[in-house]
């Protein structure tokens, strides 16, 4: 089974020129608040996703511990870095901490990446989609836990099991959602970066965002195959960027039409125009010989 994406980094730029979050930090706490800010920074960049939470009573010892200060006195420079918008305040409001500037500055180690840049959740309940729809463990890893007594055979039905269970990954909310909305024609697999992506874009907007905007995409002609060559909207085209969306939602395919049906519809229409002048000049001429006889 292929490796999972790296959604870490090794580095991260430390500029030599601060701002006003440096200043009130260490006006307020010292090196300490000098240091709790670049420590910060490594954890974001340890951490899937680039994202911590200190909902957690684990990640939130271990920051405190990390960084060398009581428990008490992090949640203070937190609050401040989100008074600074160092840090996104809405996240922070749900113990999330999140800096958007910090991942702007390390999407050069994401270009040749097949994952993609985190971003900013826009609800706090897609952060919870990681642990409802966890990814699935590898047979190796079960093949150690069991220990070398398992037998060949027990080893083939765990392979089966991780097959369907790997299958089932597919069924995620916005997979489910697109055959829902669509009905025809239905995605009937995904890849594995597939998947990742769709989770990633669960993350970005929510699913009532993704219905309405499947439901511009099915009452588009043109993205349901009324074209020259047939082509029709996929759920890995639309979730394949955020510019494919925002041509979907800003109507770009509107106006667009099948080329051919506006030529037969030309023709048809020209037809119809010179029968009705043969029609009108029959009808002239038998009103003109009437009123001679």
């Amino acid at each position: 089974m292929a490796r999972p994406h790296k959604a870490t980094v090794d580095y991260f730029p430390h500029t030599t020129k601060h701002g006003r979050t440096i200043f009130v930090l260490e006006q307020n706490w010292g090196n300490d608040g000098y240091a709790v800010w670049f420590k910060l920074l490594e954890q974001l960049g340890n951490t899937d996703g680039h994202i911590l939470n200190l909902n957690e009573k684990s990640t939130m010892l271990h920051l405190s511990a990390y960084c060398k200060i009581k428990q008490e006195t992090l949640i203070e420079i937190c609050n401040t870095l989100a008074d600074l918008e160092a840090i996104d305040r809405d996240l922070w409001s749900h113990k999330y901490i999140f800096c958007e500037p910090f991942v702007a500055g390390i999407k050069d180690a994401y270009k040749k990446r097949i994952g993609i840049l985190p971003s900013k959740p826009k609800h706090v309940f897609a952060l919870k989609l990681e642990k409802e729809f966890p990814a699935v463990e590898t047979s190796e890893k079960h093949v150690m836990a069991a220990g070398n007594c398992e037998s060949e055979s027990e080893k083939e039905k765990e392979k089966e099991k991780e097959k369907g269970e790997n299958k089932d990954m597919s069924l995620s909310p916005l997979f489910q959602l697109w055959n829902d909305v669509m009905q025809e024609p239905k995605e009937l697999v995904l890849n594995e970066n597939e998947i990742k992506i769709c989770e990633q874009r669960l993350i970005e907007k929510p699913l009532e965002e993704w219905r309405e905007i499947f439901l511009k995409i099915k009452s588009t002609p043109f993205l349901c195959g009324q074209n020259n060559s047939g082509w029709r909207a996929s759920l890995s085209w639309i979730v394949k960027d955020s510019i494919n969306c925002m041509k979907v939602m800003n109507g770009n395919y509107d106006s667009k039409i099948n080329s051919t049906s506006i030529g037969h519809s030309i023709i048809g229409n020209t037809h119809q125009t010179f029968a009705e002048i043969r029609t009108q000049k029959t009808i002239d001429a038998a009103r003109a010989f009437a009123e001679e006889g």
